[in-house]
């Protein structure tokens, strides 16, 4: 096998790996079911979305799929979800999001701002804030960075800079601009 480029995709309820040679053929794709709802992105534990990329890269070396000194790159995509990390860099999955969450804040910018008004003393848990994909990376490779279109969305960012977090809106909600990772653009490469 030659060197291979892996692409991850978290959607729904499964987790797939694609296995594309260099020439861009596609050598394998297999995926992995999720355990538990996920029928939003708050009811998903971002640990479950980890062991579900590990369990697919262990099973495609396990099956002769993939050779670990042959992977050239990997690709990761996910739909948006909010993970926050206590100091330590563990989940914290007791956020009641249930509890304040109504149907105005289903996006994780909405959902955080509603987290930090609403429920301060879990604010104040917070060590670092990052996507569920930025979160998956970070267990892979240790990169802790933040996507440019998760910063975005989160509207925390410098008007006409994606790439820069607006430290007076952060404050404005009562966190702490040095929670949140530093921004990459999509193209550079993380990890």
């Amino acid at each position: 096998m030659s060197s291979a480029l892996l692409g991850l995709e978290l959607r729904g309820e499964l987790a797939v790996l694609t296995i594309v040679e260099r020439d861009g053929s596609v050598a394998a794709a297999i995926d992995e079911p999720l355990d538990g709802p996920v029928e939003h992105w708050w009811n998903t534990h971002p640990a479950e979305r980890y062991r579900a990329v590990l369990a697919l890269l262990e099973r495609a070396l396990r099956e002769g799929l993939l050779a670990g000194g042959k992977i050239a790159g990997i690709g990761l995509t996910c739909s948006h979800g909010l993970t926050l990390l206590d100091p330590d860099y563990e989940v914290l999955s007791d956020v009641p999001w249930g509890s304040f969450l109504d149907g105005t804040e289903r996006t994780p910018g909405s959902a955080l701002g509603a987290l930090a008004e609403r429920e301060p003393k879990w604010a104040r848990r917070v060590g670092v804030v990052m996507s569920t994909l930025d979160y998956v990376r970070f267990r892979l490779t240790g990169a802790l960075a933040t996507h440019a279109g998760f910063a975005y969305s989160l509207g925390l960012t410098r008007p006409g800079a994606i790439d820069a977090w607006d430290h007076a809106g952060i404050e404005g909600l009562g966190l702490s601009p040095s929670m949140f990772p530093p921004v990459f653009r999509a193209p550079e490469r993380v990890g």
